[in-house]
């Protein structure tokens, strides 16, 4: 770690609440949004499994609506293969937080991207499973989070390293776009040559796979 940089828990940034224990009964197919663990996979929001709260829920449980900024942690099972099961609040919807859910709201845009970033990291990863307590299922408490230590560079710098992750993460997107896009094309070019030899339209009954010696 460079000189100049700190190390700091993400308690520092602010507390980490878990979640509300919302009645299931109280759920609605329309409403006030609110993320289940359901909703929470590795730096995204799975929306796959909406549900919804009485509007007035907002108002009598405020201090468990995830801001815009916030990162969102789920706290049972809370890594999988691809890696922790967090996520930042990207829009204003601001959810109320189900049980087993935990959030920690930061408003500096800077600082949650650069948390978010070092969640990838094999440091911080060792360091959340460490603090994870298994009996029937892992799980890890809003403590366990806040106790993780990063190390932090000063603000001017963290902002260069943002954009430069920004950018790497923007050129990986389109190759990967790119791939899908190939492996669509030749899907259906594979789709194409198979229905052509079997009506007949090319002749195949001479055809000699190449062996490579």
């Amino acid at each position: 770690m460079p000189k100049h940089w700190t190390v700091k828990k993400i308690k520092h940034f602010g507390a980490v609440i878990g979640g509300y224990a919302f009645k299931s009964s109280d759920f609605t197919d329309s409403g006030y949004p609110v993320i289940k663990i359901s909703n929470v996979s590795h730096l995204e929001i799975d929306w796959s499994d909406r549900s919804y709260l009485p509007p007035d829920f907002a108002e009598r449980h405020k201090e468990y609506i995830a801001p815009k900024g916030s990162l969102v942690f789920a706290m049972t099972r809370p890594v999988i293969s691809g890696g922790i099961k967090v996520f930042r609040m990207k829009d204003d919807s601001n959810p109320l937080i189900n049980q087993r859910v935990g959030f920690i709201n930061i408003e500096n845009e800077d600082i949650s991207s650069f948390i978010l970033q070092s969640s990838l990291s094999s440091a911080f990863k060792a360091q959340f499973i460490n603090n994870m307590t298994v009996t029937n299922q892992p799980n890890i408490s809003g403590e366990g989070i806040g106790d993780i230590c990063i190390a932090v560079p000063p603000h001017n710098e963290l902002i260069e390293i943002n954009l430069a992750l920004k950018n790497i993460e923007s050129l990986y997107s389109k190759l990967i776009e790119n791939c899908i896009e190939q492996i669509g094309l030749m899907k259906e070019r594979k789709t194409a040559l198979i229905s052509a030899a079997v009506t007949g339209k090319i002749d195949v009954r001479n055809f000699k796979e190449e062996v490579n010696e």
